[in-house]
């Protein structure tokens, strides 16, 4: 749907904002697949970003997938536990937040630097997380797939319907009523 946010546009967003008040971290959005029972890398940004591969990592392991499967943060653990040896020389501490919209985890906000993220940090993620969750659930769940009728034709806007849209995403529904 035009004007719906990307994956890619959610975490950049929160990218350019988070490496604001966290400079020298590096950011990683991670979204939830049901499917692969596992969370997703989808943007990464800071300076250790080309390092990193894309990561998927299964809920409950690791810290990451831990975070995702118990909806409790973790800050300040040992960033090898999700990224494997080889890193630590830039990257040694994490802080991942879940992101939970409806009761169920949606992502993951990770950021990894190389020294310990203080206290306010992690409340200022804590608190942004609801708002950036909200922004994933749409980035995720607003889905185009081909719309057709009981006899077979094709309907909808150009031959396609939109599933599993969150009324909150919906900029439209808005609108006031004159």
């Amino acid at each position: 749907a035009a004007g719906s946010p990307t994956i890619r546009d959610v975490g950049a967003l929160a990218a350019s904002q988070l490496l604001q008040i966290a400079p020298g971290a590096t950011f990683v959005l991670f979204a939830v697949d049901d499917q692969k029972s596992a969370v997703i890398s989808h943007h990464a940004a800071g300076p250790a970003a080309s390092r990193l591969a894309p990561m998927t990592i299964r809920l409950g392991e690791s810290i990451t997938g831990w975070v995702a499967a118990n909806a409790r943060s973790m800050i300040n653990s040992d960033a090898a536990l999700d990224l494997g040896p080889g890193v630590e020389d830039v990257l040694r501490f994490s802080a991942s937040v879940p992101l939970i919209a409806d009761t169920e985890a949606v992502g993951v906000l990770t950021l990894y630097g190389h020294e310990p993220f203080a206290h306010e940090l992690a409340l200022t993620l804590e608190m942004i997380a609801p708002h950036l969750a909200a922004a994933l659930t749409c980035a995720t769940r607003t889905l185009l797939v081909p719309a057709v009728s009981a006899e077979g034709r094709t309907t909808g806007r150009n031959g396609l319907s939109i599933v599993q849209r969150p009324a909150h995403c919906d900029r439209d529904s808005r609108s006031a009523v004159a």
